[in-house]
């Protein structure tokens, strides 16, 4: 009976520590490397508030323009004021002017580490993107102009050297709508690569002109 129970206990204690073991091996985290501070480092590392979204992230949510940005990033707010111009604000500080189409933004955005001064370029859809980056409060120390409220870092997939590769998206929807978006990587030589990127969309308008159709 003693030999019985021993043999119990074993085979329990075996199967905790197989469990205990796939289960570790199952929660490794995928480490996301940011350039938050100007230079790349594990996002773990970082002293900043930062959200970041890989491409599969962004892929897998259906995060197709700035606007999509609300439903993830905690803090966060966009919407389309007036019809033309988009407003992104974070922590309830963004552009408390919305009559004025030249005032400046409180939330500054830069691509591939490019400031962009006008909000009307918020109206871009996602193409091709390897990461975006959202960092909340103040960072005028490293991004300068209008981030009182914070930034969103915009970075495109870069061309590598590997072999040609390509990947495109068909959307259809109401009023006869079809977007194609699409990115080719494109090696020339060992030391030069590049790559291509597109989006085309047509859609048909909500209403119709009755005199002329």
């Amino acid at each position: 009976m003693k030999l019985s129970n021993y043999i119990k206990k074993s085979f329990l204690f075996l199967s905790f520590f197989a469990f205990f073991n796939i289960t570790a091996q199952e929660a490794v985290i995928e480490e996301v490397i940011v350039t938050a501070e100007k230079r790349s480092e594990s996002l773990q590392d970082v002293s900043k508030a930062v959200t970041a979204l890989s491409s599969e992230e962004i892929e897998r949510k259906n995060i197709v323009d700035f606007v999509g940005l609300s439903a993830i990033a905690p803090g966060v707010t966009v919407a389309k004021n007036e019809g033309y111009k988009t407003i992104i604000s974070i922590r309830g500080v963004g552009d408390e002017t919305n009559q004025n189409a030249i005032a400046a933004p409180s939330v500054a955005l830069h691509m591939d580490g490019i400031f962009i001064a006008s909000k009307f370029s918020l109206r871009t859809d996602f193409i091709d993107l390897d990461r975006i980056e959202v960092l909340r409060g103040p960072q005028g120390t490293l991004f300068g102009q209008n981030s009182t409220g914070g930034t969103v870092n915009v970075i495109n997939t870069a061309p590598t050297f590997e072999d040609l590769s390509g990947k495109v998206d068909l959307t259809l929807g109401d009023y006869d709508l079809v977007k194609l978006r699409g990115g080719v990587n494109m090696p020339i030589s060992d030391t030069v690569a590049t790559r291509f990127s597109w989006v085309t969309t047509d859609h048909e308008g909500f209403t119709e002109n009755l005199v002329n159709g």
